[in-house]
């Protein structure tokens, strides 16, 4: 896959991406608790800074054939002004069959990689702090 493709099937994950993370959001708290800012970060979700980043399952190598899952691009920018906002992660994994897999991972936990496979991401996840939630009830 030519470079001008694979950029414009990551824009497109990246909108379905960011869509499936306002829906799971809406199953935390109310509309009223979100807000789209897509600027530096996508969302705020009771006052906490959320960037969504999203990725497929599985990659085919196009010239060999060969199979390897998913990676998260991260920007070391953006990953540090996360850190100082205390904020999260939203990982998306777009699956072959509905629904994606979904999990989220604090900033203060990531570990700065410019790519991460979305394996081995998943073993930093955790929950959306309860305590932010109960706030918000």
């Amino acid at each position: 896959m030519n470079v001008k493709k694979r950029n414009k099937t990551a824009v497109r994950h990246g909108w379905q991406g960011e869509k499936e993370a306002y829906a799971w959001l809406l199953s935390l708290t109310s509309a009223e608790n979100i807000r789209v800012i897509n600027t530096l970060f996508d969302f705020t979700c009771l006052d906490t800074f959320v960037e969504v980043k999203t990725c497929q399952e599985w990659l085919t190598d196009t010239e060999t054939g060969n199979q390897r899952t998913g990676r998260f691009t991260l920007n070391a920018k953006q990953h540090t002004k996360l850190l100082d906002a205390r904020g999260y992660y939203l990982f998306i994994v777009l699956k072959q069959t509905y629904p994606p897999s979904i999990f989220l991972v604090s900033a203060e936990k990531m570990p700065l990689h410019k790519q991460i496979a979305w394996t081995t991401a998943l073993k930093y996840a955790e929950q959306f702090p309860a305590d932010a939630l109960e706030e918000k009830k």
